[in-house]
């Protein structure tokens, strides 16, 4: 009520669209080599995506066609949790990882899609 009157307002609720963040992390390029792009999963983010608030890592905005992270199936909207076992807090942890990693011998990634756990390992091709 306002005024003694009724009012009518409509809202439109929804969330924010994973082609806006992948805009948002392009400018930081792709991560090492990877052919990923990816950002810090926030709590809201984490919820956004259908997971819980506490949930810790990176989530991947892009991957570029023909890519190491593309051939190895990675996806967009995937949630990498660990870089050869070491727990993924946010972008600079995973940086810092796959910085350290050797593609030759490859990178092991834990990862969540559709609810569901997963590992991948990324390598160069021989």
């Amino acid at each position: 009520l306002r005024d003694g009157r009724r009012k009518k307002l409509s809202v439109t609720v929804g969330l924010r669209d994973i082609d806006q963040l992948a805009q948002q992390t392009r400018r930081d390029g792709p991560v090492r080599g990877l052919g990923l792009t990816a950002q810090t999963l926030t709590p809201d983010l984490a919820q956004s995506l259908g997971y819980e608030r506490d949930i810790r890592g990176v989530v991947v905005t892009d991957i570029e066609s023909g890519s190491l992270a593309d051939r190895a199936d990675i996806e967009v909207r995937d949630i990498i949790v660990t870089v050869n076992g070491r727990t993924i807090a946010d972008l600079d942890d995973f940086r810092a990882a796959t910085d350290r990693a050797d593609l030759d011998r490859g990178i092991r990634l834990r990862y969540f899609r559709d609810r569901k756990s997963g590992f991948v390992v990324i390598k160069n091709p021989r």
